[in-house]
């Protein structure tokens, strides 16, 4: 089991950190809730003596245990001998015509007999204050820590090289379980790690103005980013720990709104014509995916059913990135990977490069016109990519097609829609 982090010590850290300086005596709240399992949270609030906007800091720490998910991967009374599946095209259950044979050898899967639930820590420090101008900020630090991921291995595999020890002759033949082909263990063997820095300042809507903007930096690592990852050494991951799928490194969001004055002392046109409109929007950039360089041909020599095998990396990735000249755009330098060794694994971590990042601003227009009665016609304008900025797409990470390293497509075009509705 995972250490404890120390709770005390960041309660009495944080304790000292609001009571310095000449603050009043701060309100503590520490709650433990009873649960299958742990958590714990301190909140510490204090005001300022020398008439400053008030602050607040928290901390929290928690243990949570995890149920594995269900699905077509759990399905284990379908394997055989348990259950011999055929398929009937034509006739009855006592004479079942067309029934399709089931041929050796058998594919299975399987669960580890010592299957363990998943189970996270997690931990946060909060400092939230209040701003000038009617603001709120915020920032945090978030961090998680999961031990017991699922994920799965073809545990049937050869040894490296065996293929190209025996040429001409079938995997399935040289596997160590005979009359098998792959036998794919799902298992609790997984681990990860987040940290992040969240930061984030709110204005409330005065004076028909409102804002939102938000920022986050952060590194998720992990040996298998879903249950359905199969390693590509079955009896080794060691190298394999690395930039998780689900990282983005940087991700900035903002939204704002503003209402237009209601020109109640004007002219009725006017005020019928430029008055109380709402002008809102959103603003989002990020990080792009992760990704590493594999491929599905068996240079290591184990046979099928194992994940895919990465290339060596031999150089810089990124030392001949071109943009984008109207057709496409080299996203990496081929040249800067190769396969590994024939019956070798190549010595990689997964996920060392990035795809394209984005950044997109959306806006929307709409205003309310009143008629009898307190009925009234609602109009809006949105527009998706005001800018009409194109994203490009991921770039092409099979080394064995032509356009490898290269992006060749491009999205993203400005969408226009209004809205007319009448509301009795």
């Amino acid at each position: 089991m995972p250490r404890r982090p120390p709770l005390a010590l960041v309660a009495v850290a944080l304790a000292t950190a609001c009571t310095g300086g000449g603050t009043t005596a701060p309100k503590n709240a520490v709650a433990v809730p009873a649960v299958n399992g742990l958590s714990a949270r301190t909140l510490l609030s204090c005001a300022d003596l020398k008439g400053r906007l008030p602050k607040q800091l928290a901390a929290g720490v928690s243990l949570r245990p995890a149920e594995p998910l269900s699905n077509t991967t759990a399905a284990y009374g379908f394997n055989p001998p348990l259950s011999e599946m055929a398929t009937v095209v034509n006739g009855n259950v006592d004479s079942p015509a067309g029934a399709t044979t089931r041929n050796f050898p058998l594919v299975m899967s399987m669960q580890d007999p010592n299957f363990t639930n998943p189970q996270s820590w997690a931990w946060n420090a909060t400092v939230d204050r209040e701003l000038p101008g009617t603001m709120r900020g915020q920032v945090s630090y978030v961090g998680r820590k999961a031990s017991n991921l699922e994920r799965a291995r073809n545990i049937n595999q050869l040894d490296p090289g065996t293929i190209q020890a025996n040429p001409g002759i079938n995997a399935n033949a040289l596997r160590p379980y005979k009359g098998y082909g792959p036998i794919t263990l799902y298992e609790t063997t997984g681990r990860s790690r987040y940290d992040g820095l969240q930061m984030q300042v709110d204005r409330r809507s005065t004076r028909g103005v409102g804002f939102s903007i938000a920022y986050t930096l952060s590194r998720t690592l992990d040996d298998g980013s879903g249950r359905g990852d199969i390693l590509p050494n079955a009896f080794s991951d060691a190298g394999y720990y690395g930039t998780s799928d689900l990282d983005r490194r940087h991700v900035f969001v903002t939204q704002y709104r503003y209402q237009f004055p209601t020109l109640d002392a004007k002219p009725a046109v006017m005020r019928y014509a430029l008055g109380d409109w709402q002008l809102a929007g959103t603003f989002q950039a990020q990080s792009g995916v992760p990704f590493d360089v594999r491929t599905t041909v068996d240079i290591a020599g184990v046979g099928p059913g194992s994940g895919s095998q990465f290339y060596q990396i031999v150089g810089d990735p990124t030392a001949g990135r071109v943009d984008w000249d109207g057709t496409k755009a080299v996203w990496f330098d081929k040249n800067a990977f190769k396969a590994p060794a024939a019956g070798t694994f190549a010595a990689q971590i997964q996920n060392p490069l990035r795809q394209p990042g984005f950044w997109d601003v959306n806006a929307s227009l709409r205003k309310s016109f009143r008629t009898l009665g307190g009925q009234r016609f609602e109009y809006r304008l949105e527009a998706f990519n005001v800018f009409n900025h194109p994203r490009l797409a991921d770039a092409q990470t099979n080394p064995n097609v032509a356009d490898f390293g290269l992006i060749t497509g491009k999205t993203g075009n400005r969408t226009l829609q209004m809205g007319l509705q009448y509301v009795f």
